[in-house]
């Protein structure tokens, strides 16, 4: 889900349980969005709202667990959907990546060695990260990072590798001050 529905839902909840103040805690709203953000938005976050009001006379104290578990109740209730849901994220996919995951290029500046590294998708979410870095396309991009594979690859700067004839002379150079 995306953070702005996210608010939207906790406003819904202050509203709904006349505690306009217990949302107010943008450090508490950023932690519980860090736990539940693989949950899709849309109509699951109404079917999560109307679960929390049904079954909670109060707000729950662990909000992102009561969030959770009506998100597993959605699931258990709308498996053959959300299979549906999940194939058409990742198959048809969004165009930032290639079924969920987004490759990338960095340089370590301090050895000056390349390294190739892959990410989920920060648009599409295509799964719970857990220990995975979920990463957007922007985001690699400001850490100075090139996207090496996916929907939207970019050409990499022949420049800095030379051509391909310059790259083999070095190398039949190199071997003829072999001494053996």
């Amino acid at each position: 889900m995306e953070r702005e529905n996210f608010k939207s839902f906790l406003r819904q909840l202050a509203d709904y349980y006349d505690k306009n103040d217990f949302f107010s805690n943008k450090l508490r709203n950023n932690q519980y969005f860090n736990k539940v953000q693989h949950i899709p938005g849309g109509e699951v976050l109404d079917f999560i709202f109307n679960w929390i009001t049904d079954n909670y006379d109060y707000i729950p104290r662990n909000l992102p667990k009561a969030i959770k578990g009506a998100w597993q109740t959605y699931k258990s209730e709308h498996s053959d959907k959300i299979v549906a849901e999940e194939e058409s994220a990742l198959f048809k996919g969004c165009h930032y990546c290639l079924r969920g995951w987004i490759c990338f290029r960095k340089t370590d500046y301090k050895s000056g060695v390349e390294y190739e590294y892959t990410c989920l998708c920060g648009h599409c979410r295509p799964i719970h990260p857990g220990k995975i870095p979920m990463l957007t396309v922007d985001e690699i991009r400001q850490s100075g990072a090139t996207i090496i594979d996916g929907r939207r690859k970019e050409k990499q700067p022949a420049a800095r590798y030379g051509s391909v004839d310059e790259i083999v002379g070095q190398i039949s150079g190199a071997q003829d001050e072999v001494p053996f």
